[in-house]
């Protein structure tokens, strides 16, 4: 789903089904270790699934979708502006999807951003 062919290619088939409403990105993948002990794959692992599925969403639903999409929600983490010991790799990766987040609003795009604290605060009522 990285790949902006898969994407498109998924979504296409999903349209001979019915409409596209929204979409749900809530990629993870963890490798925590302190930055000193982290390396390039470390970083690719983690950083995949978040910001290039995220972009290829992106870019494919402006195409395919346009303006009948409701829905484009980003699962992120708090992570990404407190920061966490051991997650530099998982708080980049976050704060990424956050930029694009920023970008389809600067754009007049449906987008909602969730950054993990609501969901914990859910759980708890």
């Amino acid at each position: 789903m990285s790949e902006p062919n898969q994407c498109s290619q998924l979504l296409l088939n999903c349209q001979k089904i019915g409409p596209i409403g929204g979409i749900f990105n809530v990629a993870l993948v963890l490798k925590d270790g302190f930055l000193e002990n982290l390396n390039s794959d470390d970083f690719k692992a983690v950083c995949k699934p978040k910001i290039e599925v995220a972009r290829s969403l992106d870019e494919v639903t402006r195409h395919i979708c346009g303006p009948e999409l409701d829905w484009f929600v980003m699962f992120s983490s708090i992570v990404s502006g407190r920061g966490n010991a051991g997650q530099s790799n998982y708080a980049f990766g976050n704060s990424a999807m956050e930029r694009l987040c920023e970008k389809r609003t600067k754009d007049n795009l449906p987008v909602l951003q969730f950054s993990g604290v609501l969901l914990e605060t859910l759980e708890r009522l």
